[in-house]
């Protein structure tokens, strides 16, 4: 069941495409679990930017800050957020790049020696959650010119890493039937799909993703939302409502606001300024 192809969880900027940020596609045996790498070239000089909204795009990511002169990186693995937020104004020294790794909400557990129950709106130093592999990943993409290159690099490391058979068929079916329903599924309904008990649904969800089942749900409710509403430019709220099944227009836009800390027409505005 490969959830990657019908789930594409998008940021609050998803056309951002620049010489300061770039993305990149995994290779075709790590794209069920991984969303994509991104970041930056060394930089050669010293540059400044202003606070991005960061979206709870339902991912979680390993991020490495490599100062290319000195040879040195810090790494730290980013859980689910359930809210927006706006990261803080930065500067970047002369000759330091950022790397990230961006996992779907179920596989990062794959790739972990911890599960993720404690992950939820925090940021922790990698090592707690991959060991040794943050330092096999870190000393090889320091070694790497261009993104691309590190890249290529941290897909070797990471089909070492990756535990294909801890994947539990209840979390996966958990998922799935949220997706496929657009989020709008009930609890009970899940587990019947799943096969699961509700107190074995909330304990996989916790261990698998940080997150509670009811949480994941209306965290994709949005992300599929603040989908169409880019895809459908002009599209009824009404219609939109009823789609997703929110009581009336106002409550879909005292959710999405809640979770994007901005209104639909407003965060069209920020992705197209955000290229």
């Amino acid at each position: 069941m490969h959830l990657s192809e019908i789930y594409r969880p998008l940021t609050a900027a998803p056309f951002r495409c620049t010489e300061e940020y770039i993305e990149i596609e995994p290779c075709s045996a790590l794209k069920p679990f991984i969303r994509c790498f991104w970041g930056t070239e060394s930089v050669i000089s010293v540059s400044c930017e202003s606070g991005s909204i960061v979206s709870p795009d339902t991912c979680m990511d390993i991020i490495f800050h490599i100062d290319m002169v000195s040879g040195t990186y810090t790494a730290a693995f980013c859980g689910i957020d359930e809210r927006s937020h706006m990261s803080g104004n930065s500067c970047t020294s002369a000759g330091t790049a950022t790397f990230g790794i961006r996992f779907y909400p179920w596989s990062a557990v794959l790739f972990a020696e911890e599960d993720m129950s404690r992950c939820k709106n925090g940021c922790f130093d990698a090592e707690e959650y991959f060991g040794g592999y943050i330092a096999r990943l870190g000393e090889s993409i320091i070694q790497c010119n261009t993104i691309y290159e590190r890249a290529r690099a941290a897909e070797i490391i990471l089909m070492d890493m990756l535990t294909e058979n801890r994947a539990d068929s209840g979390l996966l079916n958990g998922m799935y039937h949220i997706i496929h329903t657009d989020g709008r599924a009930k609890i009970p309904d899940i587990c019947s799909y799943a096969c699961v008990s509700e107190r074995t649904l909330e304990r996989l969800f916790l261990r698998g993703t940080g997150v509670s089942p009811k949480t994941m749900s209306s965290l994709i409710r949005y992300q599929l939302l603040w989908r169409d509403i880019l895809s459908l430019r002009g599209a009824n709220t009404l219609d939109l409502a009823e789609k997703y099944g929110y009581t009336d227009q106002s409550h879909l836009l005292r959710d999405f606001k809640r979770r994007h800390m901005m209104s639909p027409s407003q965060a069209v505005r920020y992705a197209a300024e955000h290229k």
